[in-house]
């Protein structure tokens, strides 16, 4: 299978498991031999950029953009943040995931972020969500999730609650004609 590195998944809307309902997947690594990474990028949590930077004693010299909140971005290691960032912002030691986003987990883009020199787009995750070899593949042939172009409308610019919906649309669908219920016979 070619990778899927920088594509996004879509849930389908059975998917039953409750950390991965309605979600909305950035895959940002994919290999045969070693499976595959990605981070949910629509499941806030309760903290906020301000919060996790208090947490980390670093202190605060700005508000700008600190009031946004840290996603869950899976359930692998849920104690080590990763930012994904867009835009003309460089870090040395973060990776590309495609031609527009880049990830990284150095405490050094939260301490640029505290001081209003961080970068415009940026979402920050604790955790991040994997599979291991074919279990990804497997997945999608069973319909568990759609694939669909990442775009920095559902990474950084629309509300988490409404990303999803969007990733649909651009999948042709609308969330209202869909049956998210069992049925009966």
């Amino acid at each position: 299978m070619k990778t899927l590195r920088g594509r996004m998944l879509v849930a389908a809307p059975d998917l039953q498991d409750s950390m991965f309902q309605r979600s909305l997947i950035l895959v940002c690594e994919h290999e045969e031999e070693k499976g595959a990474m990605g981070f949910i990028v629509n499941h806030p949590s309760e903290m906020t950029l301000h919060d996790l930077l208090v947490d980390m004693k670093i202190t605060p010299e700005v508000e700008q953009n600190l009031a946004r909140p840290v996603f869950l971005g899976g359930p692998v290691q849920p104690n080590l943040g990763f930012g994904l960032y867009s835009g003309t912002y460089e870090m040395s030691d973060s990776a590309e995931i495609d031609d527009r986003v880049r990830v990284t987990a150095s405490r050094s883009l939260l301490e640029h972020c505290a001081v209003g020199k961080g970068p415009e787009n940026l979402l920050v995750t604790m955790g991040y969500s994997g599979w291991s070899p074919g279990q990804l593949e497997e997945e999608l042939d069973t319909g568990s999730w759609w694939l669909t172009a990442p775009s920095p409308e559902l990474l950084f610019d629309l509300p988490p609650e409404r990303r999803w919906g969007k990733a649909l649309e651009q999948l042709g669908l609308e969330e209202s004609s869909l049956y998210f219920g069992s049925g009966h016979a």
